[in-house]
């Protein structure tokens, strides 16, 4: 990576510390990407708050959870852009004027709690990052899960129906992955 190197060049890192660094920005990288193709797809629904709103509460999840993910990162991105189009489809029509269940939020809610995190071939987890990542995407969905309780409190549709397509994408991205582990 370029960037890297000329960091190196100029000694603002070591050499050594150059592949975490490269991590790192690729990370970065990929959020950003992440983030401007979800807000497209917001604008071309006509819901741009809103995507960001998803995009909020997907990524923490979606890091710390894991799920499927496809074998390049082309075929990554296009099943995520998908998956979003088929979310922001829900929010902006499907979910025009009803509001989800609560009970399928709360399925969809198990099912994350109980299946986080999945790995995947590029990342293999050893017993102390299961442990770490368990209880982070636990933590995560828990107070996401709080705030769509409050959200139906308070009727904040929008919000019901954002929190429920985040908790819906998620669970089943856990469970095509899950499914994925297993036939390998």
């Amino acid at each position: 990576m370029k960037l890297t190197e000329n960091f190196i060049r100029e000694g603002i890192i070591n050499a050594d510390d150059k592949e975490i660094i490269e991590f790192g920005l690729t990370r970065i990288k990929d959020l950003i990407i992440g983030l401007c193709i979800t807000f497209i797809i917001g604008i071309c629904f006509g819901i741009p708050g809103e995507s960001l709103i998803f995009w909020i509460f997907s990524m923490p999840l979606r890091i710390n959870a894991g799920g499927y993910h496809a074998d390049s990162r082309t075929g990554c991105n296009l099943i995520s852009s998908v998956s979003i189009i088929v979310c922001f489809y829900f929010i902006s029509n499907v979910f025009r004027k009803e509001v989800p269940s609560f009970f399928a939020c709360l399925l969809f809610w198990v099912i994350i709690y109980k299946m986080s995190p999945v790995q995947n071939k590029r990342k293999e987890l050893d017993a102390k990052e299961k442990r770490v990542y368990k209880r982070r995407s636990r933590i995560i969905v828990s107070i996401e899960g709080l705030i769509l309780t409050a959200a139906f409190v308070f009727q904040w549709n929008t919000l019901i129906k954002i929190i429920t397509m985040v908790f819906f994408s998620i669970s089943l991205s856990l469970a095509a992955g899950h499914i994925k582990n297993r036939i390998r």
